[in-house]
């Protein structure tokens, strides 16, 4: 300090006539002295966590930053950075976007130019730079679910089956920084907004994605806020709440191993991203939704790849895997992959299953499930409402909502069609009695 003062007076010229060189080094010095100290005085993985933790937030409230994240920015092996830190991170990411968004608009005086689409855009495109995703080469040589379980019990759980190149997990994460579209969308009456969207190549964020984002339509049209258990972390005032919150957990299984390595970058940005959007993402790669768990084939679709070779099937004679096989010399394109029955998949991720789970957390949850399984759907309806789990979930005071693309065409005999028709219609009433919805999706 005494040299910093004599470098003050002096002009404080460093060696090579830089102004203050030598006053910058003994301030690093001073600085590094204090770090160690402390940690001297706590060396444990609970202080690394906290200096992580900060500079985790320094980085997302900081400089405008959404490329490579520091080495700090996310769990170091053998240490588990507090889930509590980051969700105080995106309660600040939302009320610094909430404000943004609520200036912008009271700053539009009129809605019939320009001016105000770009406004927004601008806004969106400032909440993105708070937003610090780890680099490609962190994306992709290390597996943040791996030491840890792939089931929770969550209170707030979307499940994508079918997911293939986790375009619809993607937009499910959307609707958690995507802020501004609901809030410009009722004071403007107008649906050509641009929006907050991932990069599905790039795993950027971009603020000028077009179109409505059909996940986020589900949880709006068809949940109801008023029924879902308060979380303190989820708004930022009274006046501004969220479909989307952070006690969310999200599962998609796929079986296709051509989309294994993009499926675990996805679930690793999604994770180790700061803020991060939601308590638990995790990918069932080369796995698929079927009636009873353990190992079946998967007939791959090779014939589709303008449409992600979204063919792939459990049924053999779908007609994309039979063209696949007619391609490959007649020989089938079969892989082997693990099944998930849905029993097996609710009763592991939805909160009120979780033994010993209290009376709160039996009650005031939501689960969300996307359904595009190629023609398995009809027997998988019939095994949810012959479980009951999902009426039992409903009647512990729950929301369920199934959003089901349905591939009749997959069956060409006339007899099996109908009665896979007549299955579904069944198996849905009787679902529909005890209070879960259900979407047509797409």
């Amino acid at each position: 300090l005494t040299m910093a003062k004599k470098k003050k007076k002096t002009g404080g010229r460093g060696n090579k006539g830089k102004k203050g060189g030598n006053a910058c080094n003994v301030k690093l010095i001073v600085l590094a002295t204090t770090v160690f100290a402390m940690f001297a005085v706590d060396r444990s993985a609970d202080f690394l966590n906290r200096i992580m933790d900060t500079a985790a937030m320094n980085d997302s409230f900081g400089a405008p930053s959404n490329g490579n994240i520091g080495r700090a920015s996310f769990p170091l092996p053998g240490i588990t950075t507090a889930r509590a830190s980051d969700g105080v991170s995106m309660r600040q990411w939302r009320e610094t976007t909430y404000s943004a968004c609520d200036d912008g608009i009271a700053a539009s005086k009129s809605f019939d130019d320009a001016a105000w689409k770009e406004r927004k855009r601008q806004i969106d495109a400032e909440a993105i730079r708070r937003l610090n995703v780890p680099s490609d080469e962190v994306l992709e040589t290390t597996s943040y679910n791996d030491a840890r379980d792939a089931y929770k019990h969550c209170k707030h759980v979307f499940i994508d089956l079918g997911a293939n190149i986790g375009d619809t997990l993607a937009r499910f994460a959307d609707g958690h920084f995507d802020l501004c579209t609901p809030l410009w969308s009722k004071a403007t009456s107008k649906r050509d907004i641009s929006r907050i969207e991932t990069n599905l190549t790039t795993l950027r964020y971009s603020a000028d994605a077009s179109g409505d984002n059909d996940i986020a339509g589900l949880f709006t049209r068809y949940l109801d806020p008023r029924s879902m258990t308060p979380v303190e972390n989820n708004h930022s005032s009274s006046q501004h709440s969220s479909m989307f919150r952070e006690d969310m957990c999200a599962y998609a299984l796929e079986g296709n191993p051509i989309f294994t390595a993009r499926l675990k970058k996805l679930e690793n940005m999604l994770m180790m991203m700061k803020p991060r959007p939601m308590e638990h993402v995790h990918v069932f790669t080369q796995t698929v939704i079927d009636v009873k768990d353990g190992e079946t084939e998967l007939f791959l679709d090779t014939v589709n790849p303008q449409y992600n070779f979204w063919g792939s099937s459990l049924i053999s004679n779908h007609g994309d895997a039979v063209a696949s096989a007619k391609k490959n010399g007649g020989k089938s394109t079969a892989t082997p992959v693990k099944a998930i029955s849905p029993v097996t998949l609710l009763k592991n991720t939805l909160m009120p299953f979780k033994p010993g789970a209290t009376a709160d957390e039996k009650s005031g949850g939501s689960v969300v499930i996307k359904m595009d399984v190629e023609g398995v759907e009809f027997d998988l309806l019939k095994l949810i409402a012959e479980s009951q789990v999902l009426c039992d979930y409903v009647r512990m005071g729950n929301q369920a909502v199934m959003a089901v693309e349905y591939h009749l065409h997959v069956f060409n005999d006339k007899v099996e069609k109908s009665e896979m028709d007549k299955r579904a219609k069944v198996a849905i009433a009787e679902m529909q009695k005890c209070g879960v919805k259900f979407a047509r999706w797409k």
